[in-house]
């Protein structure tokens, strides 16, 4: 009896190191000394029309799920769903009412940023923005993702980058918000590059822009734009066969679904998003994908990473650099004085939070192509699993690739 204790106790303490080890492990690098602080999230929910908009909120909830298994003190999470700008004002006050919160993360559409960020401002306590960047922060408000501006600069700096300075542009977009951002992005560094610029002027059709591409010899064609009306000019381009280099659509995360099935083999055709479909080479990653399909019995999808990633920022950049002290003011010196390198964040990203405008000046480019029917990750360099193809592929030729190989969704 008593070698079976002994021989019991034995396997406990394998067991009990072993699983010590691995968490270990998972926690490398992880900043497990943080301060005690409830934290609001102000996510949108699912609905019928947009059952996966809950991803962001899933995402967030769980990084943090996850990573609290890594820290001293466990960070307190409170939620609250928002669908419009008057929902998120509303969900900032119920957290400020009833849990005192100084920190409010969340995002999933502009409306829902820009009602979060002017409540915090005027009650005096922080936004940490994770979706859409913050176009106007600095003081309650700031965003570890681009801003639709910031994304147009970037596209544009991916432009002459990649299809040289001369390169002749036809920008399509339409006037929301965060598609005239990007379109006021790309104009402020090429704009002498665009020679066709449209913003949906019903008088001249998708044909007319067609036409107009291939006799103006335009080198790239950037969509900011809904996805019909992209769709109807590629099929435009095609019956016009009006070839171009670059095909590049931008802030749509919803346009690669289901791409086969609606244009056929669309080799070369690049994605400009805020995050990737590519996973990063991170165990904390490893362990939040993990307990995410454990929890939702579904991967994460790009919106749950995106999310994820800014809470990843947050709790491992951030909140470290608050003393015993939690405030708003401690907090705000904490943002303005956290820093990451370009590739620390899960998404490529680094941080430095620029302190008059809000914004993280080391925000990520997620640049991805479809190749051979499959989308790889071009940029960041962290999540890059294969190299650009310059050349859009040609209408002639794309009609033998697709009899030969048919069609592949990605």
């Amino acid at each position: 009896m008593r070698i079976l204790s002994i021989l019991f106790i034995g396997i406990f303490f394998c067991l009990t190191i072993s699983v010590v080890g691995a968490q270990s492990d998972v926690c490398e690098g992880v900043v497990d000394d943080l301060p005690t602080i409830t934290i609001g999230l102000v996510f949108p929910s699912d609905t019928f029309i947009m059952p996966n908009r809950g991803d962001f909120h899933r995402g967030a909830w769980m990084m943090a799920q996850t990573m609290n298994d890594c820290t001293q003190n466990k960070i307190e999470w409170v939620s609250e769903f928002a669908e419009d700008y008057d929902t998120a004002v509303q969900a900032v006050q119920r957290l400020t009412d009833e849990h005192d919160v100084q920190l409010i993360v969340g995002g999933g559409s502009i409306a829902i940023g820009n009602g979060i960020a002017n409540t915090t401002q005027e009650l005096d306590i922080i936004f940490w923005e994770t979706t859409d960047g913050i176009a106007d922060g600095g003081v309650s408000a700031f965003s570890v993702t681009n801003n639709s501006v910031q994304r147009g600069l970037n596209v544009a700096e991916f432009i002459r980058n990649t299809y040289g300075d001369d390169a002749r542009i036809a920008l399509i977009y339409n006037e929301r918000e965060r598609s005239a951002g990007i379109a006021e992005g790309i104009n402020s560094m090429l704009g002498e590059n665009i020679v066709i610029e449209n913003t949906h002027d019903e008088s001249i059709s998708a044909s007319d822009i067609a036409v107009s591409i291939r006799r103006q010899e335009i080198d790239v064609v950037v969509l900011a734009t809904f996805q019909t009306i992209a769709d109807s000019l590629w099929f435009a381009m095609r019956n016009a066969d009006a070839n171009v280099a670059g095909w590049i659509n931008v802030g749509d995360p919803g346009y690669s679904d289901d791409l086969c099935e609606r244009l056929g083999r669309s080799d070369g055709l690049i994605t400009i998003h805020r995050f990737a479909m590519t996973q990063p080479d991170n165990l904390i990653f490893d362990t939040f994908a993990t307990n995410y399909e454990s929890e939702y019995d579904v991967s994460p999808d790009e919106r749950a990473h995106l999310t994820a990633s800014g809470v990843y920022m947050l709790m491992n950049y951030v909140l470290p650099q608050i003393d015993d002290t939690v405030s708003t003011e401690t907090i705000r010196e904490a943002i303005s004085q956290a820093f990451a390198d370009i590739g620390d964040g899960l998404m490529g990203e680094g941080l430095e939070i620029n302190s008059d405008s809000g914004t993280n000046e080391l925000a990520s480019l997620v640049v991805q192509q479809n190749q051979s029917g499959q989308f790889c990750t071009v940029l960041p360099s962290a999540l890059a699993n294969c190299e650009i193809e310059e050349t859009l592929v040609t209408w002639r030729d794309r009609a033998v690739i697709q009899d030969q190989d048919g069609c592949i969704n990605p």
